[in-house]
């Protein structure tokens, strides 16, 4: 009995392994049957008078999963009495794409349906398939004036989906007397981002166009083309609607090279017209330009009283940047440091901007006005102080007599970073302050130890005092920011003291 066990062990094992095996099978076909018999319950809804809406679209993208042998019964299904049925046998075959192109020719007489929802599927079917696209180009273009705004989205849809070959169709659309058709076909050749000549010409023949916002989108094309000449681009300049003005300001004047001297005229007015926004943008291209326009010069002295703090930063780096006069811009300048209000919007803006210029353009004027902020770093405002370091910081080398004071306000929990960063900026001239900056690499501030690493980095070999605690920091910092902040400072100081 005993002997016979491992015999009937084995059996009852294989017997098992058997009915697993049996079971395996019969849940695989089982799985099988389930999943099939949907699959083609949702293939024939499409054909099912009864079925809702979002059943049709499900058993169209089944039909669109079988691919190229789907096709010849989608076609069929393009000539069903019921519109619902051509127009998810449309969106079928266009999910298909390409490998549906024996279906394109029923599709194109879709495009003629008396129901607007087969002629829209028929016509995104048709961009997808790409076949006959000269005639579908120029239907296309028919479409964009027509009054449903459903067929016009889809008409310019195929069109951008067509590409390259839709381009002379699109062009024969800017020339419509229909002006939004005009105007949807300069917007379809900016989706197209061609710069072909034809689109080109077509875009330019614009230009000139009596309504605006078809002006404005053929200005918006030039632009985006990068081929606006310096004669169209002065003409939006002088446009008299704003917005094409607008839009010509997304150009730089500087890129017109030697022609920039052009539209020289209109850049002044600018600067000198009551629009804040052309104010700016004006100011912006003229600091660009350079010494070119240099004749703006008195426009933009004019501008330094102006009610924007930012306005008046930027007009001051335009005056450095067209070589001003220093002996009548400095004393302005020197003014508006004194007079500078750092309670106000972009005070901070404006006060790097003309310390700056003043370093720029006469050093020993800069020197001479930095003795008023030193005063100012025992302001009994916080704020006031903190703009004085700030202040002293844009001034760089030429603040070096500030260096003892800054050393002082080190301590000042509401400038010690500020003027760690002035010390900083200071650079060598600076290495006075070393012990002190050294003392800050362990401030209870994050920002104020950050700041006084980068500032002994700044001031270099000078700070070689330093390295000891810089390398203490880079072996044990857990802040990444400290540590990169130490590591530059060492690399700066000696790169030999790298650990």
């Amino acid at each position: 009995m005993h002997d016979d066990a491992p015999a009937n062990a084995d059996s009852r094992s294989r017997f098992w392994n058997g009915v697993v095996s049996v079971l395996v099978l019969a849940v695989a076909w089982g799985a099988w049957r389930v999943t099939d018999q949907p699959v083609e319950d949702e293939k024939q809804a499409l054909f099912d008078a009864n079925v809702s809406p979002v059943e049709r679209h499900r058993a169209a993208e089944a039909w669109a999963l079988l691919g190229p042998s789907a096709v010849p019964k989608l076609t069929a299904a393009l000539s069903d009495s019921d519109a619902s049925v051509r127009q998810h046998a449309a969106y079928a075959l266009g999910r298909i794409g390409t490998d549906a192109k024996e279906a394109a020719p029923t599709l194109m007489k879709l495009l003629d349906d008396e129901h607007s929802s087969v002629r829209r599927s028929a016509a995104v079917a048709l961009g997808y398939i790409k076949q006959d696209l000269d005639n579908l180009s120029l239907t296309m273009v028919r479409w964009l004036s027509a009054a449903d705004g459903d067929q016009r989205s889809t008409a310019t849809f195929a069109l951008v989906e067509i590409g390259s070959a839709a381009v002379p169709a699109v062009c024969e659309g800017t020339e419509s007397e229909n002006p939004e058709t005009r105007r949807q076909a300069l917007l379809i050749l900016r989706k197209l981002r061609t710069a072909d000549a034809i689109a080109i010409t077509a875009v330019r023949g614009r230009l000139a166009d009596d309504d605006d916002s078809v002006r404005e989108q053929a200005y918006k094309n030039i632009i985006a083309m990068r081929v606006v000449t310096s004669e169209e681009f002065i003409r939006a300049l002088r446009d008299k609607n704003r917005s094409i003005v607008i839009v010509a300001t997304r150009w730089r004047v500087s890129e017109f090279g030697e022609e920039a001297t052009a539209v020289l005229p209109d850049l002044r007015r600018f600067v000198e017209g009551d629009d804040s926004v052309l104010r700016g943008w004006a100011i912006r291209n003229i600091n660009e330009l350079g010494s070119i326009a240099r004749s703006i010069e008195p426009s933009l002295i004019k501008v330094l009283d102006d009610e924007s703090n930012s306005t008046r930063a930027a007009a001051v780096r335009a005056l450095v940047s067209v070589g001003a006069e220093p002996d009548v811009v400095v004393p302005l300048l020197t003014k508006i440091l004194a007079d500078i209000n750092p309670s106000q919007r972009d005070a901070h803006d404006l006060s790097r901007a003309a310390a700056n210029a003043l370093v720029a353009l006469k050093p020993d004027a800069a020197k001479a006005i930095v003795s008023i902020f030193i005063k100012r770093l025992q302001d009994k405002d916080p704020g006031h102080r903190q703009f004085a370091a700030w202040t002293l910081a844009c001034f760089g080398e030429a603040a070096d007599a500030a260096v003892p004071a800054l050393i002082e306000v080190l301590n000042d929990d509401e400038v010690s970073s500020t003027a760690a960063h002035a010390l900083g900026n200071i650079g060598s001239k600076a290495r006075s302050a070393v012990p002190a900056l050294i003392r800050a690499l362990s401030h209870l501030k994050p920002s104020v130890r950050e700041t006084a690493a980068v500032a002994l980095g700044k001031i270099g070999p000078e700070a070689k005092a330093a390295v000891p605690r810089l390398q203490e920091i880079v072996k044990d910092e857990e802040s990444q920011s400290i540590w990169e902040a130490a590591t530059t400072a060492l690399q700066q100081i000696d790169p030999d003291a790298l650990p």
